[in-house]
Parts: C-alpha cells; sequence; structure tokens
C-alpha cells in the first residue's frame, strides 16, 4: 500500500476515505490490527498525503478530534513546516543584513 501511495500521481479520493475512516476513533467496523496498519501506512506517507488530508477534512468539514492521533500529527506537521520555513528566512534575512552592516564598516574603514 505504501509503494502504491508513494508511486501514485493523484491519490484516489475514494482511497483517502477508506483510510480515514480505518482510523477514526468511533469506528467499530474496522480491527484493532486493521486501524494500526493503516496507522502505519499513513505515517509512512504523511508527507505525501498530508495536502489531501487537509483537503477532504475541509470539504467533508469533519474535525480531526474524530481521528487518531496519527491524523492530527500528519495535519498539525503542516503548521510545524510553514513556521520552520518562516523561522529560517527571518534568520537568513538577519544574517544578510549583517553582512550588509558589516561591509558598510569594512568600506569605511578602508577609506
Amino acid at each position: 500500500m505504501i509503494t502504491v501511495i508513494d508511486e501514485s500521481d493523484e491519490i484516489p479520493m475514494d482511497l483517502l476515505e477508506t483510510l480515514l475512516n480505518s482510523v477514526k476513533k468511533e469506528s467499530r467496523d474496522v480491527s484493532p490490527a486493521a486501524s494500526t496498519l493503516v496507522e502505519k501506512v499513513l505515517s509512512s506517507c504523511a508527507r505525501k498525503l498530508q495536502p489531501c488530508i487537509i483537503e477532504a477534512l475541509k470539504s467533508t468539514g469533519t474535525s480531526l478530534d474524530m481521528y487518531s492521533p496519527v491524523v492530527s500529527s500528519i495535519c498539525q506537521s503542516e503548521s510545524a513546516i510553514t513556521q520552520g520555513h518562516s523561522d529560517v528566512k527571518a534568520k537568513e534575512n538577519e544574517a544578510d543584513e549583517k553582512m550588509s552592516e558589516e561591509q558598510v564598516v569594512l568600506r569605511a574603514l578602508q577609506d
């Protein structure tokens, strides 16, 4: 299953719905072993499935609270990634500003 998802250009919505239904907290139709297996698939394919899961939850208006913690961690990792990129950009900008200041000081000393 992991290979199928990794090699897919697009994740079929019915596959995603099946996976998500298998990790709903109140799902009684799914054995614990099957639920654990789906959690492992979701975790292994988190990067690829993340945007699809977020979009599916938004389009259905479903709460993260209805699913296992694995789904929450996949969806919340987007904000952590986004925040991480923002932090890196801010540090890069600070470094660029320090370089500019140092260059001005060096030029002033040379003159």
